[in-house]
């Protein structure tokens, strides 16, 4: 099917200023092409969508998500209800949070980190168009040490053959990449944030047996060590990548910049519901929360906690922008709250934040060739929003396209995706998870 959206102003993803008056052609599942509107050349019976009060912007993708959390308040109850669950409660917790990606206009997600492979299942029920969601690439259960970071996912190795075994195990399991914690975390008691799980030759066994099984990898690092270690080991992307340590050196980001400048090795910021209170954009929190966000930054001014991703930025070192969506206080309709909350931190214009969570991110995930920008040949994956964006707010989801056809309309999922204007809406709800 052919139609043409008419866009006011659009912005494509390249991170270049915003364009006005545009047609956008689709055909099918993917951008015919992108035209100045008088210069647009429809032919008769051509459904023309008007979106010249509109803005419009890729779908975004979220490069780090966990579909099966739940967005506690605190990371003791997430994990508790993670552990208690059954394999369909899961379930049912990452359909409701894939319908919810797609009514905060995410296209595209990649899940780090679930239980017994659940998100292999839901993404399967996906692409079958059994049920709605976006593109989704999945991890399973990271790959950790004995009482090391979310330990309770249930997939340790602690010795080169056992992670070698546990890589070939997740492919076994038809997982689309490989997630790796290289230093605790916050969400596991007991588990070190500050201090690194894996030595170099360990992780760099890990990287070559997932690249031989064709998936990259993501590894979690929290502090500065575990990074040296997952750059020395030629990972794919660093997840969170907060240089930080017991150093000068480890907290000094011009050592980042140096070690990243020639590596291959991308990194992918995430901005949690607990940055975005911080940084003024996310309403309605309580003061304890408030408070737990200031406990949890290093300077109790997140404004101040990113010069490390200031300093990659200033040097062309591409930064992939993510929200940990799951996590506490994270909702997953709220992906545009951690796009505003990246104009604050980093100060940088909207156009360069929404590349970040479009065309950088398809870098992130290797799929840059299909996904992440709006031009000829691309997947259609668009978002509409309803008011045009001042400053550092797109305003609030209008319309959705996922494969050329739209799944979210006036702020309502629409399943199956209207191949036709008139479907009926069967998904209503404006609360986040």
């Amino acid at each position: 099917m052919r139609r043409v959206l008419k866009c006011g102003t659009l912005y494509d993803g390249s991170g270049d200023a915003p364009r006005q008056d545009l047609a956008v052609f689709l055909l099918g599942e993917v951008v015919e092409k992108v035209v100045p509107w008088r210069d647009a050349k429809i032919n008769d019976g051509v459904l023309v969508v008007d979106y010249s009060n509109q803005v419009v912007t890729p779908g975004f993708i979220d490069a780090h998500v966990h579909l099966v959390f739940t967005c506690q308040e605190n990371h003791d109850l997430g994990r508790e209800i993670l552990e208690k669950s059954s394999r369909e409660e899961l379930m049912a917790v990452a359909l409701r949070n894939c319908a919810d990606s797609l009514l905060g206009g995410v296209t595209t997600v990649r899940d780090l980190g679930d239980i017994g492979y659940v998100t292999v299942t839901v993404r399967n029920l996906v692409n079958k168009g059994i049920m709605p969601g976006p593109s989704i690439f999945v991890a399973g259960p990271p790959i950790t040490t004995t009482a090391g970071h979310l330990h309770f996912c249930k997939n340790t190795a602690d010795t080169v053959e056992e992670i070698r075994k546990a890589v070939r195990n997740s492919c076994e399991q038809d997982v689309d990449v490989i997630k790796v914690m290289a230093s605790g975390g916050n969400m596991t008691r007991g588990s070190n944030p500050m201090m690194p799980q894996y030595e170099v030759e360990e992780l760099r066994a890990l990287v070559n047996e997932a690249h031989r099984l064709k998936r990259r990898v993501a590894a979690h690092t929290l502090e500065s060590e575990s990074i040296r270690r997952a750059i020395a080991a030629k990972v794919d992307t660093l997840e969170h990548c907060t240089w930080r340590g017991l150093t000068p050196e480890d907290n000094d980001p011009q050592h980042l910049v140096d070690l990243l400048k020639d590596s291959e090795t991308m990194v992918t910021l995430t901005l949690a519901g607990i940055h975005r209170s911080l940084l003024g954009v996310h309403s309605g929190l309580s003061e304890i929360i408030i408070s737990s966000s200031m406990a949890a930054s290093p300077t109790g001014k997140l404004n101040q906690d990113f010069a490390w991703t200031k300093a990659l930025i200033k040097n062309k070192i591409d930064v992939a922008l993510a929200s940990d969506a799951g996590v506490r206080f994270t909702s997953f309709r709220d992906f545009n709250e951690s796009v505003e909350a990246a104009i604050v931190a980093l100060d940088i214009k909207l156009e360069q934040a929404i590349s970040m969570a479009t065309q950088v991110a398809a870098k992130a995930l290797g799929i840059s060739e299909t996904v992440g920008t709006i031009q000829t040949g691309m997947q259609a994956d668009l978002n509409v929003f309803e008011k045009p964006g001042s400053g550092r707010n797109l305003g609030k989801i209008k319309d959705v396209y996922r494969k050329g056809s739209r799944i979210v309309a006036d702020a309502n999922l629409v399943f199956p995706a209207e191949e036709a204007f008139g479907t009926l809406n069967i998904s209503t709800g404006q609360e986040g998870s």
